[in-house]
């Protein structure tokens, strides 16, 4: 066999100097670097914000001190504005990345710390980036006089096997059909004069497969209890406060996700997460969230077809707003009728 010898000479050793980082964490990010900002201002909005409202991961007084809040609200800050929502992937970010590590103060939470201090300041961290788009608004970089709002159906992590009062209603007939004929055939059994072995063997099969279906009866006829008490007409058992929503890719439980965007900087001005199947009953609600959260009231909101709730856009425009949101065509709304 020939051996392929490839020449190296062309790869120059590197020096012990150009391997050595700066001397001071402080060196591996520019001034102007965009970290700086999310350092500071997260600094400052927490200064407003109660401490106690700011949980702490890992509170008892024995063991590793806890990681401060602030580090763990910059983390999460600095994941979404570079696409990174994983705790997995900041925990690696936390290694790896010169702006992670200068932002972190060279901590290195583990993904069940960044996990969990998520799912424990959920308002905290909401009223962060509330207090961002206030400072886009004071700083003149969102003016808000003229904003979109438009929804987007975003899947839950559950399967798309739901409990609904169809499903259940349709089991049960089918189940019922099947006790029928189950017992169709029992009776056929006892009027027959034959004892065999084999007859009893499948009459004892039969009165077993009956007990079966009549348990599965009661479990379907509790879950439909279940769901009318709930006001539900599906359910997830893995999240049972997605609704089960028309999306691109079919029919599944989601979440409908509502935005308003400044239409001159392009910049979401409020994002809330709703579990309402449609849109026509969110276009006032989402401009009363904008007047909550940042104090705006646009001159013009624009709007698809989904939100043509005249209704709304009469009680908007009594406040002066103007709203541009297209009806259905007469043919169209008609056929949806009937």
């Amino acid at each position: 066999m020939a051996v392929i010898q490839i020449d190296m000479s062309f790869i120059k050793p590197v020096s012990r100097c150009q391997l050595m980082l700066p001397s001071s964490i402080d060196e591996y990010v520019s001034e102007d670097n965009f970290v700086r900002f999310i350092d500071g201002f997260v600094d400052k909005s927490l200064q407003q914000i109660s401490q106690k409202l700011l949980l702490k991961k890992g509170s008892n007084l024995e063991g590793r001190p806890s990681y401060p809040p602030d580090c763990l609200c910059k983390l999460l800050i600095y994941g979404y504005f570079n696409f990174v929502s994983s705790s997995r992937k900041l925990e690696q970010e936390t290694q790896r990345n010169l702006e992670v590590i200068w932002l972190m103060k060279n901590l290195h939470p583990d993904h069940w710390t960044i996990s969990d201090f998520r799912k424990e300041n959920k308002e905290i961290i909401k009223n962060i980036t509330i207090d961002f788009r206030k400072f886009l608004r004071d700083c003149g970089y969102a003016k808000g006089k003229i904003v979109s709002t438009d929804g987007s159906k975003i899947k839950a992590y559950a399967s798309r096997n739901v409990i609904s009062i169809n499903k259940i209603d349709k089991r049960l007939a089918h189940i019922e059909k099947e006790i029928e004929r189950y017992l169709s055939q029992l009776e056929d059994n006892d009027t027959q004069e034959n004892e065999q072995e084999t007859m009893l063997t499948t009459s004892a099969e039969l009165t077993k497969q009956i007990s079966d279906l009549q348990e599965q009866v009661k479990q379907l006829k509790s879950q439909k209890a279940s769901l009318k008490s709930m006001g539900r007409e599906s359910l997830s058992p893995s999240d049972t406060q997605a609704k089960t929503m028309k999306t691109r890719n079919g029919f599944m439980p989601a979440y409908n996700v509502q935005s308003t965007v400044d239409d001159a900087s392009h910049f979401i001005m409020t994002c809330e997460v709703t579990d309402s199947p449609i849109d026509i009953e969110l276009l006032e609600p989402n401009i009363t969230t904008l007047k909550e959260q940042l104090d705006i009231v646009p001159e013009m909101v624009r709007a698809d077809c989904g939100y043509a709730n005249e209704k709304q856009i009469q009680s908007l425009e009594q406040q002066g707003i103007e709203c541009i949101v297209p009806f259905q065509e007469e043919s169209t709304v008609k056929k949806n009728r009937t």
